[in-house]
């Protein structure tokens, strides 16, 4: 079975939200690459501002939190809508069940690839960074931590 081809509702989407959604996912991708570098690079120059942007990160929703909780938002909501107006809203959560199905044998979904082009980080992406600026900070001079 052949998967339907998303790529006009993800021109719709570029189309209206131009200054918030990169073109591609590569380009979302290295953008995120070239903000890490500068904010490693930055903070090299800037130590004393380290522990603030540690606790940023510890903070910062990585892309698999936001489909997470953008599509039990959605589950929940049109679950109530089901109740309180027509059956049809039932179909929402079909829809989203059978997307993160998919997701899950393929690796491969549209709501990701949006997710990414709005720029949400991958969680190694996130440890990237925070593994470089507590480097910085001094954290692992003494090696790798025992347990």
């Amino acid at each position: 079975m052949e998967l339907p081809d998303f790529s006009v509702v993800s021109q719709k989407l570029t189309e209206s939200l131009p200054e918030v959604m990169y073109p591609t996912v590569q380009e979302a991708v290295d953008a995120n690459r070239q903000r890490t570098e500068a904010n490693i690079a930055y903070f090299r120059e800037n130590p004393s501002e380290l522990d603030r942007r540690i606790v940023e990160l510890d903070e910062e929703w990585d892309v698999g939190r936001v489909l997470q909780v953008v599509t039990s938002g959605a589950a929940v909501a049109s679950f109530w809508m089901s109740l309180t107006k027509t059956r049809l809203f039932l179909l929402v959560p079909l829809v989203l069940a059978g997307g993160a199905l998919h997701h899950g044998l393929t690796g491969q979904s549209p709501a990701l690839d949006l997710a990414r082009r709005l720029g949400f980080r991958t969680r190694d992406e996130i440890e990237e960074e925070r593994t470089a600026l507590k480097a910085l900070r001094g954290d692992f001079k003494d090696g790798p931590a025992s347990a």
